[in-house]
C-alpha cells in the first residue's frame, strides 16, 4: 500500500462501529410514555431493580425493542399494541433507556412528579401490603 492509503482507510474506517446518535428530542406522546411506566415501576416498589436492570441491559436495548416489535400483535389481545410499538421505538434508541432510567430515580426519589394526564392513578398506596 502506498503512504497515502493508510490515512485514507483509516479515515473511512475510524467511525465505522460509532453508535452516537447524538441528543434525543422526545415527542410529547413519547414522554408520556415514559411516565406512565415509570409512574407504574415506582408504584410497585422496583425502581431499584428496573434501574438496575436497565443500566446491566442497556446495551442490549436494540435487541429487547426488536423483541417488542415482533411480539407486538401478540400485544394486542392483552394491552396496548400502539404504546408497545412507541416504546419499542423509543429502545432503539440508546438515550432513551437513560431517560427512563433517569426518571425512574426521580420519581423513587420524591424528586417530582409526572405531568397530569400521564396515567398516574391518585389515590393509590405505592407501598407494598398498603391499605
Amino acid at each position: 500500500m502506498g503512504s497515502g492509503a493508510w490515512p485514507r482507510l483509516h479515515a473511512v474506517l475510524a467511525h465505522a462501529f460509532a453508535v452516537d446518535q447524538g441528543p434525543v428530542t422526545l415527542a410529547p406522546e413519547d414522554e408520556v410514555l415514559l411516565d406512565r411506566i415509570g409512574v407504574a415501576i415506582v408504584r410497585r416498589g422496583l425502581a431499584a431493580p428496573a434501574a438496575l436492570f436497565l443500566e446491566a441491559f442497556g446495551p442490549l436495548n436494540f435487541l429487547g425493542s426488536q423483541g417488542l416489535h415482533a411480539i407486538a400483535p401478540l400485544l394486542d389481545f392483552v394491552g396496548n399494541a400502539a404504546d408497545a410499538e412507541r416504546l419499542a421505538a423509543l429502545l432503539e434508541r440508546r438515550q432513551a433507556v437513560e431517560i427512563l432510567r433517569a426518571r425512574i430515580e426521580t420519581l423513587a426519589g420524591g424528586g417530582g412528579s409526572p405531568p397530569s394526564g400521564s396515567g398516574a392513578r391518585p389515590g393509590r398506596d405505592p407501598a407494598p401490603g398498603g391499605p
